[in-house]
């Protein structure tokens, strides 16, 4: 997938399959596994890298990952130390909580070095913006539209705890860091927008939005307070540069200021913009339309002014036969032709 193509795609989508990119380049990853990745996002962002997806069945709604295996992340049908790299991003949320821990396991023992796990968790405002972005939803869509059943199983299985994630990962004798993904502050605003975008039913809108977004914002959004968190892991027998070290490589430098007025601002002159071009879109097919119209119009006249010429034409024929039948010569062969009476 083209990089111009991957900037079209949905900012909250962008952000952390991005983040998962740049991570493994600098673990030097040429193998990932991508755990519940079945759409395949990861392998447009990662050229050059070998990466397996694992789900539990093929998307209903996307078009499945070139090399997806149709699998249970409790038991991922491969050997131990198989992947560079192992990712579970935006999954463990629609895992049961029980069966958590155990892919958890199961990432980290079919990992050589790396297990990355990022997702909404059970942090400050997390589920009420969840709610908050599933009403707005639901009054726009039908309950079979996809984003209200992703937030529905949400709020039904409840967001996981980065310190259950952490400790999971511990277990495995790994070294943890922990970082945010996904400022809170515009990703309820963003996603309103986006599906209120997405209402109108016209692709253009949303993607032109998603790639000004994702070009200008995407390390910014990086900050707390954050709707995802991002768990990095370097198993025992991991090699390269630490878990801190990769962290402090992704985020935001401290001489970097936060992006705040500006970016809503900007928000608003680029949808300005967005809807001005499509109202000149508009009047461009208006126009086409208009000479359309004309030559129809033309070509309605040429036809009346052909029905008019074969009428007078019908007009002369009827006439001319008229004439005929009225000959004196017709009227006595027409009489000649009568029955004698009497």
């Amino acid at each position: 997938m083209a990089t111009g193509s991957l900037k079209r795609l949905p900012f909250d989508l962008y952000g952390r399959y991005r983040l998962a990119s740049e991570i493994a380049e600098q673990v030097g990853a040429g193998t990932i596994l991508d755990v519940g990745g079945g759409p395949g996002v990861l392998d447009g962002f990662c050229a050059g890298v070998a990466t397996v997806a694992a789900d539990l069945a093929v998307p209903r709604t996307h078009e499945p990952a070139p090399d997806l295996v149709v699998a249970d992340g409790t038991r991922l049908p491969f050997a131990d130390d198989t992947f560079d790299l192992v990712v579970a991003l935006d999954t463990l949320e629609h895992v049961e909580p029980g069966l958590r821990s155990g892919v958890l396991r199961d990432m980290a023992r079919v990992a050589q070095g790396w297990v990355l796990v990022a997702g909404p968790c059970a942090t400050a405002g997390v589920a009420e913006a969840d709610a908050a972005l599933l009403a707005f939803v639901r009054a726009k869509f039908t309950e079979t539209f996809e984003t209200v059943q992703t937030l529905t199983e949400h709020l039904v299985l409840g967001h996981p705890r980065p310190e259950e994630i952490e400790a999971s990962l511990l277990e495995a004798g790994a070294d943890v860091v922990r970082f945010p993904s996904g400022r809170l502050d515009r990703w309820l605003p963003m996603m309103l927008l986006f599906h209120e975008l997405l209402a109108l039913g016209r692709d253009d809108p949303v993607e032109r939005l998603q790639a000004w977004y994702n070009e200008l914002f995407y390390r910014d959004d990086l900050r707390s307070p954050a709707y995802r968190q991002a768990i990095l892991a370097r198993l025992p027998g991991g090699d390269g540069p630490s878990p801190a070290a990769v962290r402090d490589g992704v985020l935001p430098g401290a001489d970097e200021p936060p992006l705040d007025v500006a970016v809503f601002e900007a928000l608003r002159t680029v949808l300005v913009g967005s809807f001005v071009d499509e109202a000149e879109t508009h009047a461009a097919q208006v126009a086409e339309l208009q000479v359309r119209l004309a030559d129809a119009e033309r070509r309605v006249e040429q036809l009346s002014a052909r029905a008019e010429s074969a009428e007078e034409h019908v007009r002369i024929l009827l006439a001319f036969r008229d004439r005929v039948l009225s000959h004196p010569a017709v009227r006595l062969r027409r009489g000649l032709r009568r029955p004698f009476s009497g």
